[in-house]
């Protein structure tokens, strides 16, 4: 999860008046003395249009690692807008009920995205390593006997976040850890297998995420199975 900074701190964008440019006055220069932005010229014999400016070269395409970095970016920013609208005009009660409804919708998403033979234990937590790789955390699978667990040792969402504060942006969240897996296990809940449950432990700036099925640990406590031998 990705909580930043206000959209003010990304780049504020001012609101146009919703009156027309015709009706409002202008300066000598075009200009409304209120706002100080540019009304449109009519076109008269005496002032001929100003000539629309044309692009002489294609723009050059971006490096894939600078795409990288820009959907990071954007992705940041577009999270940091939502959690900075909803917990300022909605409070707690707002970011839970928004916690709800995500889940809701990514489960939905995910049952109608699930590959053909794949469990839906097995998609959400490919899923969710493929989220904290995203943003180049130190995370490993562990197969185990009752299920998969990740190992997120260091947290690359955790680190990208470090580095926005210290280039001076504000955060909306002193961790973003405790939404992370509320919101996590609430898309669990709703999406993988019903005697499958998703947990997570936070350790440092890392976590681990187990996913585990309650009819293998039940068959481990009872061992193996008799396999009808005789006992010398």
């Amino acid at each position: 999860m990705a909580t930043s900074a206000p959209p003010c701190i990304w780049g504020c964008h001012k609101r146009r008046s919703s009156k027309s440019s015709s009706s409002s006055p202008t300066t000598g220069d075009g200009r409304s003395p209120t706002t100080g932005c540019a009304s449109p010229r009519r076109y008269s014999p005496s002032s001929p249009p100003a000539r629309t400016p044309t692009m002489t070269n294609d723009p050059a395409a971006l490096d894939p690692a600078v795409k990288v970095d820009l959907w990071r970016q954007r992705f940041f920013e577009a999270q940091a807008a939502a959690e900075e609208f909803i917990l300022g005009v909605h409070g707690d009660e707002g970011v839970s009920a928004w916690i709800q409804a995500n889940s809701r919708i990514t489960a939905d998403l995910l049952q109608s995205q699930r590959p053909a033979g794949e469990s839906a234990t097995v998609h959400f937590m490919n899923r969710l390593q493929r989220q904290l790789l995203l943003y180049d955390s130190a995370v490993t699978s562990e197969p185990q006997p009752s299920g998969t667990v990740l190992r997120n040792a260091e947290c690359g969402i955790l680190r990208y976040r470090k580095q926005a504060a210290g280039a001076g942006v504000k955060l909306t969240y002193a961790s973003p850890c405790p939404y992370c897996q509320e919101l996590n296990t609430a898309i669990a809940a709703r999406y993988v297998e019903s005697d499958v449950t998703v947990s997570c432990e936070q350790a440092g700036d890392g976590c681990t995420w187990r996913a585990e099925s309650r009819h293998a640990s039940e068959g481990d406590a009872a061992g193996p199975p008799d396999r009808g031998g005789t006992v010398d």
